[in-house]
């Protein structure tokens, strides 16, 4: 029975300051963070490789990858008026990764066919 599997790499982290001057509210942040998931199929074959046929592939995976910054700042005018204002500026990465060759050649695998290579161009998105 063919076996389907996953490699999941996940990271998360986030630094930031709050501060107060002269009744002004600082909050500043950064956040990076990503994530990686990769498969391998087994108990398998690509029929069109034949008898030179693995029997367990990478079939590729996907990748993303984030950074924002962040910065607010604000001061209590009167007890109901507020001024506040900020911005917050971020970068992302998507990124489709190719599988083994055998695993997309001919038909591919049968229970998975991989990523083939000219898919894995990395798509950058900011705002």
């Amino acid at each position: 029975m063919p076996t389907f599997e996953g490699d999941l790499k996940d990271y998360n982290a986030t630094l930031g300051v709050k501060d107060e001057a002269n009744g002004w509210k600082h909050d500043i942040s950064f956040t990076a963070g990503g994530n990686e998931q990769l498969y391998t199929v087994s108990n398998t074959v690509n029929h069109s490789l034949g008898a030179k046929s693995p029997t367990s592939y990478k079939p590729g995976g996907y990748r993303f990858t984030h950074a924002v910054g962040n910065i607010d700042i604000s001061k209590a005018v009167t007890d109901n008026f507020y001024v506040a204002f900020g911005s917050e500026a971020r970068t992302e990465t998507y990124k489709i990764i190719a599988g083994d060759t055998a695993s997309y050649s001919g038909q591919g695998a049968n229970s998975f066919p991989g990523i083939v290579q000219k898919m894995q161009l990395p798509t950058v998105v900011s705002t």
